[in-house]
């Protein structure tokens, strides 16, 4: 049997507003109901996003968390009111491109889920640990405090569009995503596509050849780029860097090249 997990896009967006800051690990929890896809897989259908108050952490550091017991007591009593399971979220700020349950995870994972199996009997919950990009995912659903099996992917559903996480990609199904690198992907495969855009690229020289650099970048579909370059723009860049012109002499190269490449991509993350 497979485990898959749905998610609107709604309590997505919410659930990665709880989880941005990657200063220290961060947690929140999911109620969930449970469907059938028609054949053997199990789907998770995440129900509600439920937030923890600062004073609800005993630990709270960049490579450690733990909830106060009355915390773990209002969840489980909150998804006793409404007839779900719990799935107990958590970052690992530490990892980029890949996420995996770490050894402090599995121990503490014993203890969480022989307390829910306690509380809500009959239910099976659940554990995700996210990247720090909030793109890759890794999940697990606990039968008892020792038996799990991993969660196959995480379904985000926007409009039309289906976002699938794993514990080392994201693709887009449906989207324009597909479309726009539908060419690049033919060569590179979608993983290889996806790999461009977990790059951060440094571009030393925003002239005549880093504006252009940069410029292909983002149309690759690379999402962060820094830019170095203290010079401004001159008359003789004009023919040479692209997007520039007469209104641009002076003021700096980096700005005019990060005002172009946003101007593309308005979601990439340029430093200058």
């Amino acid at each position: 049997m497979g485990i898959r997990m749905r998610i609107l896009d709604a309590h997505h967006r919410l659930l990665l507003n709880l989880l941005s800051d990657m200063t220290r690990e961060q947690a929140c929890f999911l109620v969930c109901g449970e469907a059938g896809s028609g054949g053997d897989d199990a789907i998770l259908l995440v129900q509600e996003v439920l937030a923890l108050a600062p004073d609800d952490f005993q630990v709270h550091e960049f490579d450690q968390i733990s909830l106060a017991p009355s915390a773990m007591l209002r969840i489980a009593r909150h998804a006793q009111k409404h007839e779900g399971s719990i799935c107990m979220v958590h970052t690992h700020p530490m990892s980029k491109g890949a996420v995996a349950f770490s050894k402090a995870d599995d121990l503490g994972n014993e203890r969480t889920f022989e307390f829910f199996g306690r509380m809500l009997p009959g239910k099976s919950h659940s554990c995700l640990v996210w990247d720090q990009t909030l793109n890759c995912v890794q999940g697990r659903v606990y039968f008892t405090s020792r038996k799990w099996q991993g969660i196959e992917k995480v379904e985000v559903f926007r409009a039309e569009t289906r976002i699938t996480c794993s514990d080392s990609m994201v693709s887009q199904v449906g989207s324009t995503f597909d479309e726009q690198f539908d060419r690049q992907a033919r060569l590179l495969g979608k993983d290889g596509q996806h790999a461009l855009e977990e790059l951060r690229v440094g571009i030393v020289g925003c002239g005549g050849i880093g504006s252009i650099a940069a410029t292909l970048c983002v149309h690759s579909g690379v999402k962060e780029l820094v830019l170095v370059d203290p010079d401004q723009v001159s008359i003789s860049n004009l023919p040479r860097m692209l997007g520039v012109g007469p209104g641009d002499i002076g003021s700096p190269k980096v700005e005019v090249v990060k005002r172009n490449i946003l101007a593309h991509r308005g979601d990439a993350q340029v430093q200058t």
